[in-house]
């Protein structure tokens, strides 16, 4: 018991340092944490992925970011928007296999597509067309073809709507979108809040040879006014793995193999 806890201790000290060490800095690699500790990668990525459970981290290729800290607009929409952090950065993870090199695809807002936006930008050639100001601003220091819609700014969410960003999807064809939303609804399909966030997605989805839907398990039967898409115009419905067997088996009704839960 004794060693346990020494050990627990020992892990919690790493911990705290690496966190410390992220504050000073965008980036950690995960070579320099096992110079620095002495330890095997093995035990750094247990740390890592650990850290990033708790949503203090995210996991990029060869090592680490902090999720505090970020610069400008970007920082107060990650404050905003802890809720299911460890989730949603699952669900970032699996989506990321999806997406090759050379890919041109559009991202929607929130949080899940802004963590998205965080794990892509070590893709190589790759062209990305957004409305969301935080994953433009993730975007712009990274080796992308960016395409930023322009529009009607909402301070609220952090991101462009009206009829210049409706003319920007509609004029342009993408591999992929990718969609997020404020409910999924078994049997009736995606719903966002507002008419205009679902016009925005209705407009992106339009313009791709597929349509991925990323969403947390709270999703599901939530409040959503507006639908932005049917069963049948999602290609892939990303969900973490917190879906219920009961809901799971509603949503199978309707999405049938196109579920990924991770």
């Amino acid at each position: 018991m004794r060693e346990k806890l020494i050990e627990l201790n020992k892990k919690e000290s790493r911990h705290k340092i690496i966190l410390r060490g992220l504050e000073l800095r965008e980036h950690i690699s995960v070579e320099e944490l096992t110079v620095e500790f002495g330890l095997s990668e093995a035990t750094i990525r247990r740390d890592l992925e650990e850290l990033e459970q708790a949503g203090h981290i995210i996991r990029v290729r060869g090592g680490a970011r902090i999720l505090t800290g970020l610069p400008g607009i970007a920082r107060e929409f990650e404050e905003r928007n802890r809720m299911l952090m460890a989730e949603k950065s699952r669900i970032v993870s699996e989506v990321e296999k999806y997406i090759t090199d050379n890919s041109i695809i559009s991202i929607d807002g929130g949080t899940t597509g802004w963590l998205l936006a965080k794990r892509l930008k070590t893709k190589k050639n790759l062209t990305v067309l957004s409305h969301s100001l935080p994953v433009i601003e993730e975007f712009g220091g990274a080796p992308v073809r960016l395409l930023a819609s322009g529009g009607l700014f909402r301070h609220r969410n952090l991101d462009f709507i009206g009829a210049r960003v409706l003319w920007f999807y509609q004029e342009i064809s993408v591999n992929i979108a990718v969609v997020t939303c404020d409910a999924v609804k078994p049997g009736a399909g995606i719903f966002k809040l507002s008419e205009d966030s679902a016009e925005v997605a209705r407009a992106m989805s339009g313009a791709a040879e597929q349509v991925f839907v990323i969403s947390d398990h709270s999703k599901i039967g939530a409040t959503g006014v507006y639908r932005c898409l049917r069963p049948d115009d999602v290609d892939m419905l990303f969900m973490d793995s917190g879906v219920s067997d009961e809901n799971r088996a509603a949503l199978r009704q309707s999405f049938s193999h196109r579920i990924v839960y991770c």
